[in-house]
This record gives C-alpha cells, structure tokens and sequence, in this order.
C-alpha cells in the first residue's frame, strides 16, 4: 500500500510542491484510513466516482478553474419537482410515476434554480495520476 501511495505521490510531486490530495474509492479509502499508528501526511477523501480499488493523488495547485460570476437565476411556481435523489423521470417507460412529487402550483409554493457555470483544467499532465486494481482495497 505505501509503495502504490508512493509512486502516485511521486507522480504528481513536481507540481504540487508538498500540497498532495489522495482521492480513494470507498474500500481503499477505509484501508488508508486505517493506516492508525503512522497516518498518511495527505488528505484521503472517499468517492463513489471512482471503483473500490482505485486511488488518485491531485495537485490542487495543478488545477485551474473559471466560475461564470453571473449565475443564471430562475424561479417557477408551475413546476414538478420529483422530490427524491433517484435519477428517474416523473413517468419513466415502465409507467411507474416516481414518487414523491410535489406540484408548486396545487402547493402555493416557488423554486429557485440556479445555474452556476464552472469549469475546470490541469495547467499540466503531472496534475493527477490515477492507480487502479489495489489488490490491498479489496473488500
């Protein structure tokens, strides 16, 4: 495990000076998180983006980023919203209607959507190194 740590470490370490972020799949985030007696000097935040036996280091000073500074600001009183964090539609093909739902209009209320541009790029190729297939985070 220190030696995969290592090698992602030394692959971003030109840019990033001594500022490195360990971005981990769940089980490999568990098994770096119980490293205990001698903890990783860098931050290891968990991501369900990336597969159980995957770990990426970044260089944030590698990245660079641009945000719109007009978000776009709108509001209804006349939508429905699909009150729930599943990805389906309001009536998807099977006919099932998602549930729950909420009528702004039968329900006297208003949603706010806000559309906030932003985006982002390495400023060089040594910005992030990924490994996959850890065999120490399998589960």
């Amino acid at each position: 495990m220190l030696i995969d740590v290592g090698r992602l470490a030394s692959a971003v370490v030109p840019i990033a000076g001594g500022l490195i972020v360990l971005i981990a799949g769940p089980n490999a985030a568990v098994q770096l998180g119980l490293r205990g007696s001698r903890p990783l000097p860098y931050q290891v935040p968990p991501s369900s983006a990336l597969t159980n036996n995957a770990v990426a280091a970044v260089a944030p000073r590698g990245l660079v980023f641009s945000i719109n500074p007009e978000p776009d600001i709108s509001v209804s009183a006349e939508a429905l919203l699909h009150m729930s964090d599943a990805t389906l539609g309001i009536v998807p093909d099977n006919g099932t209607i998602a549930d729950p739902t909420r009528s702004l209009y039968q329900t006297a209320a208003l949603a706010i959507l806000l559309h906030l541009e932003v985006t982002w790029a390495r400023r060089s190729d040594s910005a992030a190194a990924l490994l996959t297939g850890a065999t120490w985070a399998a589960a």
